[in-house]
């Protein structure tokens, strides 16, 4: 993981440990390109306005992650079946999944 002359965060492996995810916790944007996670998905940086990550390996965003500041969460060829479990405040957020068998089309979970 590095920094790039912009400021954002380079992830510069195919598989990284979900955890490397709980020291960002400023983090705004997140698109992650041809990067696996492996272990255990507890955090999510509630700062998070975009997010895009093909082939999510998770069933759901993590329980902690409250999504009031995301505008944009793009999710294809996914594992996710909901994207969280109970209700989570949300202002205009967009969502996209594309290409997921597991997905049951009801972004909610009670």
């Amino acid at each position: 993981m590095y920094y790039n002359e912009d400021g954002d965060v380079d992830i510069d492996y195919d598989w990284i440990e979900a955890t490397i995810l709980d020291h960002l916790p400023n983090l705004r944007l997140l698109i992650p390109k041809d990067v696996y996670a492996k272990g255990s998905w507890s955090y999510l940086s509630n700062e998070l306005r975009y997010v895009e990550w093909d082939s999510y390996p998770f069933t759901y965003l993590p329980s902690s992650f409250q999504p009031n500041q995301l505008v944009e969460l793009i999710l294809q060829y996914s594992s996710i079946k909901h994207l969280w479990r109970g209700k989570k405040v949300t202002i205009s957020l967009h969502v996209t999944i594309h290409y997921n068998t597991h997905y049951n089309f009801s972004p909610f979970r009670r």
